[in-house]
């Protein structure tokens, strides 16, 4: 049995490895892959899960069969309906970065799989991909495991200068003790979760991030399907031939911000493809003050500002526009060739000015005239795909905020009916007919058959965006026979559920004629309610000591106080249990949602019924 004392300096071991880690630079990858490479390779055998690492999905499932084969029996009994779902899950995994606006620290993969569990087949949006700063540090300690082995599998670990005189190890660290110090994506804590209730839960993920840019976080996500393979069988798509992909730009005549991911599932007589989108479409994120910059090139040398911004501007212009991006990359490469010459230090200072700055005052410009970033390449071509204003003739009011509304109205319901079309041409060159889009559309979608309420705020919206998605130039014109399913608040507030966002589409018709759009059947999940046994038990079981614990992990003491954190920094760990005790403690004192949106989500899942006969 090892001594505190001995747990204190393996610890500390580990932390150094950590420290290491934080301080080593590392290029991460704009696909996931890696990640699952890394876990095939390491954490699979201790984590019980087969990995299959694929260009177009990521596979997670028991067993040691292949996660695409079928572990249903032949002898067993079809269910006659299977639930399907869709949840945007709200940033799971991004509890250590503290870079981001959404630091989600206080979500509980248990409460989350308690939610879950309850169906078959779960389209998970808002999916965070494996943070670098762990997949870094899982590295190190492979390295550290690897040198280990060299020498045998194991070392002594001494507590001071006497101890190694006396040739008397307080530990001996061996490579099996540090396999337990891996780090697992929070993707595959929650599958995990969800094989203690039912082992056969397995995920199929995205590869591809959408949105590549690593300044805009909350545009970084990855989309999962979580199945119950019991009870469903995964099969490949129509759309791609393969058991699941994401749709590539060159698909679409305009910009979707985030591709859909596809997969389909069959059961029964019921087979279907699923897609699953979090339409995301506003005003590119300014993640540089142009204006700002323009004022300080007049003060201070062109050069001097290029160079302390020339990440963010290069941010900021691949966001704007491919015209100022294709010309901003061909000046780059003329003053790297400069360099690559060993020309004169004073002549790549001018080339730089002079090819630069007119680049800089024209976005400037753009800014200081207070025009919309987006009303260049990138937004015009969405308008000719559908503009909800003008298809519409909503008048919108000229505040600020309204006018902000409608470009982001303007945008979303584009990348809806790019996507519309897409399925409408999938259901007309192949066998799949039958299709389900789930999606936080962050647009409200009224029923087909639906009447406007007496307490609407505004029904000539509540017209326009029903004629949106219902007319016959609409939005879902080419999915022939699609509606819309569910039109629930869904978004969890501090105090009240708000914003309809959150739906269904798709064609009750063929293999989906089974699945019902009756309120009964089509609904949101609302695990704010309560009494809500399960949820409830669990969080009761909460307090703030037993959190601030679960902060140290990996954490050394040394004598006069002095800590090492792998990490959280003290200032950290301190912010984190303030906000636990208000958004958890407090706000299950208080009765507010506050409590729900932290440990779950910040939306309800939606869940339908479908026949299987």
């Amino acid at each position: 049995m090892k001594s505190p004392a001995s747990i204190k300096l393996l610890r500390l071991i580990v932390l150094a490895f950590g420290l290491f880690m934080t301080l080593s630079g590392n290029t991460w990858a704009t696909t996931e892959k890696p990640a699952c490479e890394f876990t095939k390779k390491y954490l699979a055998a201790d984590l019980k899960l087969k990995v299959e690492c694929n260009d177009n999905f990521l596979h997670y499932c028991s067993g040691t069969k292949s996660c695409s084969d079928s572990t249903r029996k032949a002898s067993s009994r079809t269910p006659k309906e299977i639930k399907v779902a869709g949840f945007n899950v709200y940033n799971l995994g991004m509890e250590a970065d503290f870079t981001g606006k959404k630091l989600t620290p206080f979500k509980d993969v248990e409460l989350l799989a308690t939610v879950i569990n309850q169906w078959d087949v779960v389209a998970a949006i808002e999916l965070k991909h494996f943070d670098a700063k762990d997949f870094r540090f899982n590295q190190h300690i492979t390295k550290f495991i690897s040198e280990l082995e060299e020498r045998g599998g194991s070392r002594p670990v001494y507590a001071d200068k006497k101890d190694i005189k006396a040739k008397k190890p307080a530990y001996v660290l061996t490579a099996e003790e540090l396999k337990k110090y891996y780090r697992t994506p929070s993707y595959l804590k929650l599958l995990k979760a969800l094989q203690e209730k039912d082992k056969s839960w397995s995920l199929i993920l995205s590869n591809t991030l959408n949105g590549k840019n690593e300044v805009d976080t909350l545009n970084n996500e990855l989309t999962g399907y979580f199945y119950r393979k019991k009870n469903v069988d995964i099969i490949a798509t129509e759309y791609c031939k393969a058991l699941a992909c994401t749709s590539k730009k060159e698909e679409f005549t305009a910009e979707v911000a985030r591709k859909p991911f596809w997969a389909s599932f069959k059961i029964g007589n019921l087979d279907f493809t699923m897609g699953a989108v979090h339409f995301r479409f506003r005003a590119p994120q300014i993640v540089v003050n142009y204006p700002s910059i323009a004022k300080r090139i007049k003060k201070a040398k062109k050069s001097e500002v290029i160079a302390d911004n020339m990440k963010a501007i290069e941010v900021g212009i691949e966001q704007i526009a491919t015209d100022f991006k294709s010309r901003w990359q061909k000046a780059r490469k003329e003053v790297a060739a400069l360099r690559k010459n060993d020309s004169d230090a004073q002549a790549v200072l001018a080339k730089e000015i002079e090819l630069y700055s007119p680049i800089l005052d024209e976005i400037a410009a753009i800014h200081k005239k207070k025009k919309a970033l987006v009303l260049y390449e990138l937004y015009n071509p969405m308008m000719e795909v559908y503009n909800f204003t003008k298809e519409t003739g909503y008048k919108w009011k000229t505040t600020k905020k309204a006018q902000a509304e409608k470009l982001e109205y303007n945008g979303r319901f584009s990348e809806v009916k790019s996507i519309a079309n897409l399925i409408g041409e999938i259901r007309e060159n192949s066998d799949e007919k039958d299709v389900i889009l789930f999606g936080d559309y962050n647009l409200p979608a009224p029923g087909k058959n639906s009447r406007v309420a007496s307490t609407e705020k505004d029904k000539l919206k509540w017209q326009a965006l029903k004629d949106a998605w219902h007319s016959a130039n609409g939005v879902l014109e080419n999915f022939d026979g699609a509606t819309t399913v569910i039109n629930e608040k869904t978004t969890v507030g501090n105090k009240e559920l708000n914003m309809k966002y959150d739906h269904f589409v798709f064609s009750q018709s063929g293999n989906l004629k089974g699945c019902s759009t009756s309120k009964s059947s089509a609904k949101a999940y609302n695990f704010t309610k309560r009494p809500n046994t399960s949820i409830d038990k669990r969080i009761k079981t909460y307090n703030i000591e037993n959190f601030r614990e679960s902060l140290k992990g990996d954490l050394k003491t040394f004598s006069k106080g002095k800590h090492l954190f792998v990490r959280y920094t003290q200032g950290q760990m301190d912010f984190l249990a303030k906000g636990f005790q208000e958004k958890i403690l407090d706000s299950y004192a208080a009765g507010t949602f506050t409590v729900y949106r932290e440990a779950i989500s910040d939306h309800l899942p939606i869940s339908m019924k479908c026949k299987t006969k």
